[in-house]
């Protein structure tokens, strides 16, 4: 998959990777996942109008307390972060509804974070996206932990839900923002 991002980010920056030795395993449709990286590679692609760096993280996860919509458990996180432009604080709630775009006219068609959005809580998982004006922006998809040819029960609950909320707060243009899906 590196090598398809790495040809779609073009002359636009470069991609670093952060991948975890001992990740766990998710049950994802990987054709879905997929999808859903090359949307999230698009979108910092666009947002880097300078050029900057992609990195792309693996890591472990376990949530304590359930946290907006998503259940205590275990996950595997996958982050995008890039060096773009980042997405102002009031359209930061509205990035996921299908449509919305922060790219000028004919530069969007606001289908991408919408759609991992719905992959995302379809498994089972949650989404998070922070991001601050002039510095970048970081979506993490939280996927829920396979083990033993199981997932846990909470897990197909927060799917069926299909709950999501945000956090909110007084914030500027040049803050950093946070909205958890």
């Amino acid at each position: 998959m590196l090598e398809l991002l790495t040809r779609t980010l073009g002359n636009a920056g470069s991609i670093i990777t952060k991948l975890s030795s001992d990740l766990w395993l998710t049950n994802v449709d990987r054709q879905q996942i997929e999808i859903a990286m090359l949307n999230l590679t698009l979108n910092a692609r666009d947002a880097m109008l300078q050029g900057g760096t992609i990195t792309l993280e693996t890591d472990n996860a376990y949530v304590a307390s359930a946290f907006d919509g998503i259940p205590a458990g275990e996950y595997v996180v996958l982050k995008i972060t890039d060096t773009g432009c980042g997405i102002p604080h009031e359209a930061l709630s509205r990035v996921v509804e299908p449509f919305y775009t922060t790219k000028p006219p004919g530069r969007g068609t606001g289908l991408g974070l919408s759609m991992v959005h719905g992959v995302v809580h379809q498994l089972g998982g949650g989404l998070r996206i922070a991001s601050t004006v002039d510095v970048g922006t970081t979506v993490s998809l939280y996927l829920p932990r396979y083990r033993d040819g199981h997932l846990p029960a909470s897990f197909a609950k927060t799917a069926a839900k299909g709950s999501a909320s945000q956090e909110s707060g007084d914030a500027d243009e040049n803050s950093s923002s946070t909205i958890r899906l």
